[in-house]
């Protein structure tokens, strides 16, 4: 005989199905009235059957929800919120996409000099009008004039016939002219140097910038080209990196994950509790905890009896604090950023921790595409590029297979005639990267070509 309800703390909960309860109703009437009971689905005593089984079926539904709801592998939504605060836990919210200057991924405003941009100033993405509004105010500067057989290197900036450029790959400028072309996406070669427009003008300033909506707002390198709120010698603007991609709000599922891995901070002083504590700041995204249990200095230059977390992601304060907050006392938390926590005694302590060396990929496609392609196939075929990247941890190499076939991801890519992927400018590689334990592989649209 089958059991139903809250069983054991084995079994746990056996809800009854909408056969099951129909079975049970129909035995009890053919015992209750008499055997030969016609209770098939068409009569008018089925009928009856199954709209109160029905009903019996949703009670038995909220009596699973309810047991569920004391389990966090089975807890949804508002019941798992609930359990995650038992724990001292929330689940994230969702998070705007950003440009900031100062991890190296502005948007950039050119014309007049002089001119202040006010804060809340709009500009928004080509195509699809997503809207990015800067954090603060921004002066455009001017910028020197481009010179003749002038030695310019990476990020050097410049201004010639009206319009603003910045170098991409170093080298000597020609003999005359400079560059001239007014399309971001198209790299100009002058002499030796490449050159980027970003804008019309004879100045520039780099400013910070947030997303109008809250959430994975996508802006590709040079696709932030239109203003929204224009202001007199505001002239144009552009983003020569990715913008930094918001995220939605947590999913049950990762949200679950997190709480396993946040359990394991009520310890303290174990490599485990210290990672959890550092992966529960807020935007941190991957973290490794690195200990040497030696009395002297290893290979990696971690002191004896020390540890060093590489992190990725979140406020360079609030990881000190939780290192601080979770290492053991007398040990030293090693890494190359270096800052203060004070604490409750108003004493100061030197914290410790690293970020993983960025090591920025490029890719080169050639393509053969049939009438399936789309528009804006080059694109997609760059964002399928970058996402499989984004995938990547810290010490995750970087496979040309799996980069290489990404573009068949895309309707329409019959084939690929060449594929080079490189830590150079000019890819020319066709081998898998290998990435260190203390680095990370970056990618950007902008060092995505495809030609199709």
């Amino acid at each position: 005989m089958t059991i139903f309800g809250l069983i054991d703390q084995v079994s746990g909960f056996n809800k009854k199905t909408l056969a099951d309860i129909l079975e049970s109703i129909e035995t009890k009437e053919k015992a209750d009235i008499r055997a030969d009971l016609d209770v098939s689905p068409d009569g008018p005593v089925g009928q009856f059957n199954g709209v109160f089984a029905q009903e019996a079926k949703e009670v038995w539904d909220v009596l699973q929800d309810v047991h569920s709801a004391r389990d966090p592998n089975n807890a949804e939504g508002a019941a798992l919120d609930a359990l995650l605060a038992i724990t001292g836990a929330a689940r994230l919210q969702a998070t705007p996409s950003t440009f900031k200057a100062a991890t190296g991924n502005p948007l950039t405003l050119t014309g007049v000099p002089t001119t202040i941009v006010p804060a809340s100033s709009q500009a928004s993405v080509s195509g699809t009008g997503d809207a990015f509004s800067t954090d603060a105010d921004g002066t455009i500067v001017a910028l020197a004039a481009w010179a003749p057989t002038t030695a310019y290197v990476i990020g050097d900036r410049v201004t010639n016939g009206g319009e603003t450029y910045e170098a991409e790959i170093a080298g000597t400028s020609a003999g005359a002219g400079g560059p001239g072309g007014t399309d971001p996406l198209v790299p100009e070669v002058d002499g030796t140097v490449t050159w980027r427009f970003m804008g019309t003008g004879t100045g520039a300033v780099d400013v910070d910038a947030t997303a109008v909506l809250t959430g994975p707002t996508a802006a590709n390198a040079f696709n932030v080209t239109t203003i929204d709120t224009p202001v007199s010698g505001w002239d144009g603007v552009t983003n020569l990196s990715d913008a930094t991609v918001g995220t939605s709000i947590e999913t049950d599922e990762a949200a679950r994950i997190r709480r396993d891995a946040l359990l394991r901070q009520t310890g303290k002083a174990t490599l485990e509790a210290i990672r959890a504590a550092v992966l529960n700041v807020s935007g941190v995204t991957e973290a490794i905890v690195f200990e040497n249990t030696t009395l002297i200095t290893d290979g990696s230059g971690i002191p004896g009896k020390a540890f060093e977390v590489v992190v990725l992601g979140g406020a360079d304060a609030d990881l000190r604090q939780a290192i601080f907050d979770t290492k053991p006392i007398g040990i030293e938390a090693h890494g190359t950023i270096s800052g203060v926590v004070v604490d409750t005694q108003g004493i100061s302590h030197t914290i410790k921790f690293s970020r993983p060396t960025a090591v920025p990929i490029f890719m080169a496609y050639t393509l053969v595409t049939d009438g399936n392609y789309p528009l804006d196939g080059d694109t997609q075929v760059k964002n399928a590029a970058k996402a499989l990247g984004d995938a990547l941890n810290i010490g995750d190499d970087v496979i040309f297979e799996q980069f290489k076939c990404a573009a068949f991801d895309i309707a329409g890519v019959v084939d690929i005639t060449s594929f080079f992927i490189d830590t150079s400018a000019s890819p020319a590689a066709t081998a898998n990267i290998p990435i260190l334990v203390r680095e990370v592989a970056t990618f950007d649209t902008g060092d995505i070509s495809v030609s199709s």
